[in-house]
């Protein structure tokens, strides 16, 4: 298993390009940005149905493993649904490839600029979140930050992130 979370932790991955988190027994999947996943066009967080045709659980290390032995240009068939009940569903062909792990992604939703952070790790989050807010300050759009996928990361790391926000002084 900790192979399994140092090979998904890696700037550069295989795979469908997007991030599983756990809601109470249903899965959520997150896209990443020009992800395989994305370029397949699922594109907004749904809940998991079946990847590859079987279906994952969250306390079932077994079930998900697979997922780190993709092999590049392999389809899989992918199905979620936008309810946690999991009644409607779309499904997905994702051809696996190599794809950026980010940590915060600077993204449009609704003609919206959103900076989207996933975690809060040590690749550069920090100085990539004064990046987007630069550009989103220079384009003068309003600023969202979307924390809703974040399960939290590194505790310095955050404190680094808040720090762009209050003044020097303030502890």
């Amino acid at each position: 298993q900790q192979a399994y979370y140092q090979k998904r932790q890696a700037k550069e991955q295989i795979g469908l390009g997007i991030n599983i988190l756990v809601n109470q027994e249903a899965l959520l999947a997150v896209p990443l940005q020009n992800s395989p996943a994305w370029q397949a066009g699922f594109q907004s967080p749904a809940y998991l149905v079946t990847v590859d045709d079987k279906k994952l659980f969250a306390n079932h290390f077994s079930s998900f493993r697979f997922l780190v032995d993709l092999l590049p240009e392999q389809k899989i068939p992918l199905r979620v649904s936008n309810s946690e009940r999991l009644n409607t569903t779309e499904q997905y062909t994702v051809t696996i490839n190599a794809f950026n792990n980010a940590s915060i992604e600077y993204l449009t939703i609704a003609k919206r600029k959103v900076i989207r952070i996933h975690a809060f790790d040590s690749r550069g989050m920090t100085k990539k979140l004064a990046n987007f807010l630069k550009t989103a300050i220079q384009q003068n759009s309003d600023i969202i930050i979307d924390l809703r996928y974040c399960p939290g990361g590194s505790l310095f790391e955050a404190i680094d992130a808040v720090s762009l926000f209050v003044p020097a002084e303030l502890e």
